[in-house]
């Protein structure tokens, strides 16, 4: 992704940037009637919670999976933590990040 539209999005987009942004940003809030003939892709492995923090990884290389995900390379140029529209400092960041993965392995269980 470019940089600056990276950067753009994080800030400005309701669902990155706006905690309590209450509507869905899916295939629920379009209309097809109003769009025939648009096709309507769904990621269905897409989680529907928002994450606590987002993480933006630069790498100068990265890998297609099987699954059609795009994966970054290590050793990784640059990572920076979002939260509700604001880059964190990486030590924050990392917090979250952690405390969300924790989050994550406890439910998985």
């Amino acid at each position: 992704m470019h940089y600056e539209c990276l950067e753009y999005a994080m800030q400005v987009c309701p669902y990155l940037a706006m905690p309590k942004y209450l509507k869905r940003l899916d295939a629920a809030t379009l209309d097809p009637a109003k769009c025939p003939g648009l096709p309507i892709f769904l990621d269905e492995t897409q989680d529907p919670e928002r994450p606590s923090v987002f993480v933006a990884v630069m790498s100068r290389t990265q890998i297609v999976t099987e699954h059609g995900y795009v994966r970054p390379v290590r050793p990784y140029a640059e990572v920076e933590y979002w939260r509700d529209g604001l880059k964190l400092e990486n030590e924050e960041g990392e917090k979250f990040a952690r405390q969300a993965l924790e989050m994550a392995e406890a439910t998985a269980v």
